[in-house]
């Protein structure tokens, strides 16, 4: 009788203890929701458990991976182990002929390829690459005559100078050679040197064109203007629509106060090619004491011809036109 009713007991007092945990559980809940500070205390308590929670788990992680590595690296070390004693054990069994066998014929082979590829390679013919041919004489000559022109062109008179010397060395009746020479002169405005040279170019060469348009240039610059006119006319006649020589001619005219001059302005287009009409309008007003009237034509001009003035902003300075 009394082992029926034990259990009965049991249940009751199993579920009156659990009424109990759930009426002390609402007790708690409604203390902490019904204050502030009893919530914030709860809330903060929780957070720390998860984070305690997190931290545990990862060290549970960073331990388990230690001991696989361990486990994987101790496996390693076992089979590599157990190799070694394998191969120890086979040598220890082998006949010594054997194991000469085993180990001298593969190495006789591989020997024997390779001597083999080597001789095979040795053998080939092999090609080399041919130098490069050596210039002649003349295509040195022409190579050094067409660097010098480029100093000349880009105003550097002391490095054209060693090539002119080189040049003059190897062929010195060189037509030209001299008007290299010339030029290099005219630079440095050594006028009279320049002249002669020029002279000997006509000897050997009457027709050269640039030999006659620096002669005529060097009584320009000089302000031999009736010297210069002739040796422009007689250039004119190969060029005769140059509007630099035109330009030249019209300028020797103005500065001999000829009053036909306008016989040169007259051929010169207002749109031409250069700023010849331009600067040749400019210097008739100066000439006439308009300068205000004539810089404004300059300014035209180095509008319209940007990168085309220098060359005669130079002749202005050149015979007083402009400082």
């Amino acid at each position: 009788m009394a082992q029926g009713k034990q259990p009965r007991k049991g249940v009751l007092t199993a579920v009156f203890n659990r009424i109990g945990d759930v009426i002390i559980r609402v007790i708690q809940l409604w203390r902490i929701l019904s204050s502030h500070r009893s919530r914030r205390i709860f809330f903060r308590n929780r957070r720390r458990k998860k984070h305690l929670a997190a931290q545990l788990k990862n060290r549970k992680d960073r331990l388990a991976r230690r001991l696989l590595r361990s486990k994987k690296f101790s496996r390693i070390h076992i089979l590599a182990r157990l190799q070694r004693l394998r191969l120890s054990k086979f040598h220890r069994r082998t006949s010594p002929r054997k194991l000469f066998a085993l180990y001298l014929v593969p190495a006789a082979a591989l020997s024997i390829g390779l001597t083999t590829f080597l001789l095979i390679n040795h053998s080939k013919a092999r090609t080399h690459t041919l130098p490069k041919p050596a210039l002649t004489e003349k295509e040195q000559f022409t190579k050094l005559l067409g660097r010098t022109a480029r100093l000349l062109a880009d105003n550097l008179p002391d490095e054209a100078q060693k090539n002119i010397e080189a040049l003059t060395a190897l062929a010195p009746e060189n037509p030209t050679v001299l008007t290299h020479t010339g030029a290099l002169l005219l630079l440095r405005k050594n006028y009279p040197a320049a002249r002669l040279a020029y002279q000997r170019v006509l000897a050997i060469n009457p027709d050269n064109y640039i030999a006659r348009y620096n002669l005529a240039e060097i009584e320009f610059i000089s302000k031999n203007y009736p010297e210069a006119e002739r040796r422009f006319l007689e250039v004119q006649t190969a060029r005769p629509r140059d509007e630099t020589i035109l330009f030249r001619l019209y300028l020797c005219a103005l500065m001999q106060n000829d009053p036909d001059a306008d016989r040169y302005f007259q051929k010169l287009s207002p749109a031409g090619r250069t700023p010849a009409w331009q600067y040749a309008t400019a210097a008739r007003l100066i000439r006439e004491n308009k300068n205000a009237e004539a810089r404004k034509i300059l300014d035209q001009a180095h509008i319209l011809f940007s990168g085309k003035t220098a060359f005669y902003d130079t002749t202005f300075r050149q015979i007083g036109l402009i400082k």
